[in-house]
This record gives structure tokens, sequence and C-alpha cells, in this order.
């Protein structure tokens, strides 16, 4: 027989409790400008399913059986790891781009258990083999497609140079990581394409959840300061031409 507790409700809102908890309990957050991570999240939350829905119609065989349903609950986790990092004004204020990373890995790291918890995607025994590498490889190479875009960067921080670096690590990292994760558990030679394809999919949907969520400090000066702590270098506001092109005519 099952039984029906409110407590059910309530865990399914918990990853999301956790940047409440960050936007009321830090008082550098305590501002009208830090709600604006909620516009972030919404739009990369949608996001990740339109890719979802993109890849089954162009490519049905990079998803097989229920790995849709398990990365979902992982994108939403790192969506939110990646709302917590922006919140954490201690991380972006650090000099040290091994610290940065550290850091980054443990906000990337906390909602992503979180979110993995509250899915219940697998019983028993398996289910701390599943929550803890679920929660550490992915944290792991989200944190290094960040701090990689951010290297890359190098002095010219613009928001097209970010983003760019960033979507291309996000199509290197995933791919090669789940490649060395299919090596390292040994799956069979067979597979190693479809681990590849499937990285490739994971990589396109990583970068829909990380650049909605940080491209809140291309445009807002509040969130500007925070992403700039991370890159390590101050990133200028978007040019109007950067937005929306003017096409002068020749004189």
């Amino acid at each position: 027989m099952f039984y029906w507790s409110p407590l059910y409700i309530v865990q399914g809102f918990l990853p999301w409790m956790l940047i409440v908890a960050l936007l009321l309990g830090v008082r550098a957050n305590r501002s009208v400008q830090a709600w604006s991570i909620w516009a972030g999240l919404a739009v990369a939350v949608v996001a990740v399913q339109g890719v979802f829905q993109a890849l089954e119609q162009v490519a049905p065989q990079a998803f097989p059986g229920r790995a849709e349903e398990q990365l979902y609950p992982l994108l939403r986790g790192l969506a939110l790891g990646t709302g917590a990092l922006l919140l954490l004004p201690g991380i972006c204020g650090w000099n040290s781009r091994f610290l940065r990373f550290l850091g980054g890995f443990a906000a990337l790291a906390v909602p992503l258990f979180a979110s993995l918890l509250v899915a219940d995607l697998v019983d028993g025994v398996e289910a701390v083999v599943f929550l803890c590498f679920g929660t550490l490889v992915p944290a792991f190479l989200a944190a290094t497609v960040l701090s990689l875009a951010w290297w890359c960067c190098g002095r010219q921080c613009r928001p097209g140079r970010v983003t760019a670096w960033l979507l291309l690590w996000t199509m290197v990292i995933m791919p090669v990581g789940l490649l060395m994760v299919a090596l390292l558990t040994g799956a069979p030679p067979q597979v190693y394409g479809k681990v590849l394809l499937m990285g490739g999919g994971v990589g396109a949907a990583l970068f829909v959840v990380l650049w909605p969520i940080l491209a809140l400090g291309f445009f807002q000066p509040y969130y500007r300061e925070r992403l700039s702590g991370l890159v390590g270098r101050p990133i200028p506001p978007v040019a109007p031409e950067e937005v929306s092109p003017v096409v002068r005519p020749i004189a």
C-alpha cells in the first residue's frame, strides 16, 4: 500500500530551498537585484527541456533507456549549483584560481547532490554509489569547464569571448569525460561511439544550463561584479554592437 505524506512535496523543493537560503542567509545577497537569479534559473531549466526534445529528433540514440530521466535531475542540480556559485561572494573574491576551482566544485556539488537525492532514481545500496558518483564526477567536469573557459579568455573577457570559450569547453570536456568514465568502468569498446555521442548531447545541454545564469553577469552590474571575481578579470558591460549590430550606410 502506498502512503502519501506532505513531506513528499517539501522534499521536491529541497534543492530550490538552497538558493532561497543563500538569498536570505548571506548578507551580501539581501538586495532586490540578487533575486534576479531566478530569471536565469528559469530560463536554464526550460531550455534543457527544449534541448532534450531537439536531441530526440536529431539523434534519438544519444540517450538510450532512462538516460534522459537521470540527466534532467543532474542538469537541474548543475543549474542550481551555478546559481549558488554566483550567490557566494566569498568564492568570487578569492585570488587563487585553484581555490576558485575548489569553491566552484563545492558550490556545484551540494545542490547537485540534493537534486539527485530527491529524484530517487536508484534504490538500495546502489543509491549510495550513484549519489556519490553522480555528484562528484559531473560537478568536477562542470567546474573544469568553467575554469578552462575563464583561463582561456585571457585579458579580453568580453561576453562574446566568454560565451565562445564556454561553448567550446562544454563540447570538449563532457564527451572526453564520459569516455574516460567508460574506460575506467570497463565498458566494451563497442559503446565508445555512443558514449561520445551522449557526451556531445550532455555538453550541449550543459551549455544551455550554464549560459543563462552566467549571462546575468553580462547584463546586470550586480552579478557582473560576481562573475568578474570568478573569472579573475573585469568583464565590461555588453556593448550595443554586441547586442544588435547596426550597419551604417557608406557615405
